[in-house]
């Protein structure tokens, strides 16, 4: 029976990443909103990963996005829950007093880490060149990290909870630079 149980777990998750996959996320979210627990709910989103993705390859966007998750990781507590929604979208749920601090720290390690997945002539120029979702050849900026923080007690489903962070992400990703804002206060980091 616990054979099946771990099984049943395992198809869940992630098959890159091996963080929950979104009916693990969904079911969290549920929880969270349903017991009203004081968590905030943190949203992560690489800047500029399809232009990378193009250009450098699908293996090496793979490297890219185990690397943001060990980081996310690394810097929450085990007892946090951590997911990975799909693509270069994850998800953290942690306590409150720790959220600003966690952010701050994700983003200096992804920072950190970002020059060894692009090529010296690339990391001197700045930016890439790509095709833009609208096909037309742009430059596009190395990645960055775009990090929102709803806080769960405020809503009354995962729905809204999601939709607000959704508002939140648009304004972060219109910034420069890897960011991040939480909906208690908006903060921003380079």
């Amino acid at each position: 029976k616990s054979i099946e149980i771990e099984v049943a777990n395992a198809r869940q998750l992630n098959p890159l990443s091996e963080l929950p996959g979104n009916t693990l996320i969904d079911i969290e979210l549920e929880r969270l909103v349903r017991l009203s627990l004081d968590k905030y709910v943190l949203y992560f989103d690489i800047d500029n990963f399809k232009a990378y993705n193009d250009k450098y390859g699908f293996k090496n966007g793979d490297r890219v996005l185990k690397r943001l998750a060990a980081i996310i990781n690394e810097n929450t507590l085990q007892s946090d829950f951590v997911g990975h929604i799909g693509g270069d979208d994850f998800i953290s749920v942690t306590d409150q007093d720790r959220t600003k601090q966690i952010c701050q720290d994700i983003i200096s390690a992804f920072t950190k880490g970002v020059p060894a997945f692009y090529s010296a002539e690339d990391i001197h120029k700045g930016y890439i060149e790509g095709k833009s979702r609208s096909d037309r050849e742009e430059r596009f900026p190395l990645m960055s990290l775009s990090i929102v923080g709803v806080q769960a007690t405020r809503f009354q489903s995962s729905f809204e909870l999601a939709r607000a962070a959704a508002t939140l992400k648009k304004r972060c990703k219109r910034l420069d630079g890897s960011n991040f804002l939480l909906d208690s206060e908006e903060s921003e980091e380079e």
